[in-house]
């Protein structure tokens, strides 16, 4: 089964995706598109902070929105069990004139207990009941092969935020 993730993660971080660059709240907005129909069958607000006139990054347009739909999905399944007035997911990016993008995706679900937040990311590592455990791992490969970093952190009201940074184009050959 090892042995089927590692081909598996090899596929991700292949350079047969399609690179360009693009604005992050773009694919945002494509994602928020996509998981409408699913957020008002469970019941989930979805809303955007999204930053204005962020710089561009340099990747595979479809390999974002599946981060962010992996992102999403997840958040709605922490949710399952919440009040409906609490359902609200928050996708955000931001810049702050350094190197790197930030976005993220915050619900408001029970958040992730402190011994699995360091497993959080291995392959074949979940806390739901279905699953195999995947879901992050391939979005942190992704996110990898795209120069980012990915974390996650419980924020102090409550619920989980999972979020990843990707470097700005720099120069006309980034």
């Amino acid at each position: 089964m090892r042995r089927r993730a590692s081909v598996l993660f090899a596929m991700v971080k292949k350079d047969l995706v399609i690179r360009r660059q693009m604005n992050l709240n773009d694919v945002v907005a494509t994602v928020v598109q996509i998981v409408s129909p699913d957020a008002l069958l469970r019941s989930c607000e979805v809303e955007t902070a999204l930053q204005p006139n962020l710089p561009p990054i340099t990747g595979d347009p479809i390999q974002f929105q599946q981060v962010l739909l992996n992102l999403v999905l997840n958040a709605f399944d922490a949710m399952r069990d919440s009040p409906v007035s609490d359902r609200k997911v928050t996708i955000a990016t931001e810049w702050n004139g350094d190197g790197a993008v930030r976005a993220s995706v915050r619900d408001y679900g029970a958040g992730i207990p402190e011994q699995a937040r360091a497993r959080i990311f291995d392959p074949f590592f979940t806390t739901k009941t279905e699953g195999l455990g995947m879901g992050l791992a391939i979005v942190r490969s992704i996110i990898e092969s795209h120069g980012g970093a990915m974390a996650v952190d419980n924020p102090n009201d409550g619920g989980a935020r999972f979020y990843f940074t990707l470097p700005v184009k720099t120069g006309p050959s980034a």
